[in-house]
């Protein structure tokens, strides 16, 4: 859905130049270009002579128009890249068109196969389908009902972002089709923006993302239930602001009591969420064990035996003896009670 500009009686000896410099140039005096608004065409010679020309391009649905207002805005190109690992911007061009979607949680594998491309979708708006190998596709939003949203990533080929609010929190240069579980968990509200790109250089677009709202997002290090001494970290989403139940405000706060732990986050525009709760066990110290090391189990030709505790204090016998070992030369039942001091 791009627009042909053609320049008329083209001198392929002179210099054409655009203001805003939007357009692709394919020679013999066609130019192309998705973004609408006024444009100056300028035109010199070697000389320096130049002339200039005003028009305007209307009718152009562009990417850079950019999000969705509260729904889903997903954009198609027969062309697109990442420049490499280590400037990783995004070059799509050659846009073909956009698909919508109301669907605040939305799941693209319920909208179009993912070994094919958006412009299969059913509603999509464009040239269908989109044709090229090298096809890139980028879903955007913005606006969204306060709450706590997990992000995860699908699939993806040949590479593939996640942009919140403009800042790239998951990225895979690489193609893949394992899962990203919790590529990204955090606070969206009604400013908030998402961004997930992803292109194609095989022909397959095999690109997916899913957005959940959760309310169960505290994250621990450790075990629920636990012995007395020891303790097990809680963790909430990177946010603004924290405050737990206990009346902590950091991030994470580690749990040495039983009891019953939730966190309320909240972000710098005043969305919060409240989390579900995690129950925290800590199990009573384990009743004393008393235990008896004998040094032969019968007396023989009245060759008394040995009796002996596990612990050299604490001792109570049945003989009314606190000693850590005892004699025996009789057949007789013997009781330890140990107590822990």
């Amino acid at each position: 859905m791009s627009v042909l500009v053609l320049v008329l009686n083209h001198d392929p000896t002179l210099t054409y130049a655009f203001d805003p410099p939007n357009m692709t140039d394919y020679g013999s005096g066609f130019f192309d270009t998705y973004i609408g608004g006024d444009y100056t065409l300028h035109v010199s010679d070697a000389s320096g002579c130049s002339s200039s020309k005003d028009f305007h391009v209307t009718g152009v649905t562009g990417p850079e128009e950019l999000y969705g207002d509260h729904i889903w805005k997903v954009n198609t190109y027969n062309q697109g890249y990442f420049t490499n690992q280590y400037n990783d911007a995004w070059n799509p061009y050659s846009y073909s068109g956009f698909y919508l979607d109301s669907a605040q949680h939305f799941n693209s594998q319920d909208k179009w196969n993912p070994a094919n491309h958006p412009s299969t979708a059913v509603g999509f708006q464009g040239d269908c389908p989109v044709w090229s190998p090298d096809r890139s596709w980028d879903a955007k939003r913005k606006g969204f009902d306060c709450g706590m949203y997990r992000i995860d990533v699908l699939n993806n080929s040949s590479e593939g972002q996640l942009l919140i609010d403009g800042v790239k929190v998951w990225g895979r240069l690489t193609a893949s089709n394992d899962t990203v579980y919790n590529a990204w968990t955090g606070l969206l509200d009604d400013s908030s923006k998402v961004d997930f790109r992803v292109t194609s250089a095989d022909g397959l677009s095999y690109g997916a993302i899913r957005i959940t709202p959760i309310t169960d997002f505290i994250t621990l290090t450790g075990n629920e239930i636990l012995c007395s001494g020891q303790s097990v970290t809680l963790s909430a989403p990177s946010s603004s602001n924290y405050l737990w139940n206990n009346g902590a405000t950091t991030s994470s706060v580690a749990a040495s009591q039983s009891g019953s732990y939730s966190v309320t986050v909240s972000n710098a525009t005043g969305c919060e969420m409240t989390s579900d709760p995690k129950n925290i066990t800590i199990l009573p110290d384990a009743a004393p064990v008393a235990h008896i090391t004998s040094s032969s189990s019968a007396i023989c030709d009245w060759i008394p035996i040995t009796l002996s505790s596990d612990s050299p204090s604490g001792n109570t016998w049945s003989t009314n003896e606190s000693t850590s070992t005892i004699t025996i030369t009789t057949q007789e039942l013997i009781r330890l009670l140990w107590k822990m001091g």
